[in-house]
């Protein structure tokens, strides 16, 4: 999750009232992503993404069902949680120093660690 910074002091507790006066939280979500992110043949999102947000839905609000999902394209999500018009982005996004100074966005934790690897023959060598 991140949450993006103002000039001024934000708390958390802002930000969860206008969650809980709202009452759905609005969660950036990517598509297409099986285990992430994807809907599943009812149109229902499905994946670790998904899971997590439907869990902060139920400590927030108290329904895991308040979810409002709000499909992004990896261009738009950065965009879209500093407008703010999501509350919410818990998707493939790496977090690093970059982000965090040059987008001035608050990461609040690690969610999935994930890494890189090859695969070769044994002929190969």
């Amino acid at each position: 999750m991140a949450r993006p910074r103002s000039s001024g002091p934000v708390s958390a507790g802002e930000a969860l009232t206008q969650v809980v006066a709202r009452g759905t939280l609005r969660c950036g979500v990517s598509e297409g992503l099986p285990g992430l992110s994807a809907r599943d043949a009812s149109g229902r999102w499905a994946g670790l993404d998904a899971d997590f947000r439907h869990a902060v839905a139920a400590a927030a609000l108290g329904n895991p069902e308040k979810v409002t999902f709000v499909p992004l394209r990896v261009s738009a999500r950065f965009v879209a949680l500093k407008s703010p018009s999501i509350d919410v982005l818990a998707s493939t996004a790496t977090w690093n120093l970059t982000r965090e100074a040059a987008l001035r966005v608050d990461f609040t934790g690690v969610l999935f660690y994930d890494g890189q690897g090859f695969l070769v023959t044994r002929r190969a060598g």
